[in-house]
């Protein structure tokens, strides 16, 4: 089913979400939301501090990935894996800034997706890719003077983005 917030909606426990949209504004404080299978989350404001988590993870053939409409901050830790079957995508309309970490996992068969439709991600934290044969892609405007690990193959494949790196990037050996 659905979640219509009127308000804010302040989680400290575990919200998961597996079909369905979310609408309004969620702030993660100490808590995980663990978003699952293809949600659309295009009117979702979410804000993560530095004691919560979000997982995207596919327990299920996974096709589309989830969208969020604005995530203001990242603090905390952002995990997404990729289902065995199928790659793993996030997409954020509007993602400001990353201060906290950001995991992305790939699968041997299936790789992993950051899409940001507008505006820049200023990375202040970490970016971190996983070894993989298909890689992770970061889509969209990227501006870091936090940390790159990229432990496999990485694309910045969007046509016309700027990728602009005053912090530390490091590569691994594939």
């Amino acid at each position: 089913g659905n979640l219509t917030l009127s308000g804010t909606l302040t989680n400290t426990g575990t919200l998961t979400s597996s079909t369905g949209a979310i609408t309004g504004t969620i702030n993660n404080t100490t808590g995980t939301i663990n978003l699952t299978g293809d949600t659309t989350n295009a009117s979702l404001t979410l804000n993560n501090a530095a004691g919560g988590t979000l997982n995207f993870s596919a327990a299920t053939v996974d096709t589309a990935g989830t969208t969020i409409g604005t995530m203001a901050d990242n603090a905390g830790i952002i995990d997404y894996a990729t289902a065995l079957t199928s790659y793993r995508a996030l997409t954020v309309n509007t993602f400001t800034t990353n201060s906290g970490t950001i995991n992305m996992a790939s699968h041997a068969s299936w790789a992993s997706y950051l899409n940001i439709t507008n505006g820049t991600l200023t990375n202040t934290g970490t970016i971190t890719t996983a070894a993989s044969n298909t890689g992770a892609h970061i889509r969209g405007n990227l501006t870091s003077s936090g940390t790159l690990t990229f432990n496999g193959n990485t694309y910045f494949d969007k046509a016309g983005a700027a990728y602009i790196n005053s912090g530390t990037l490091a590569m691994a050996a594939t």
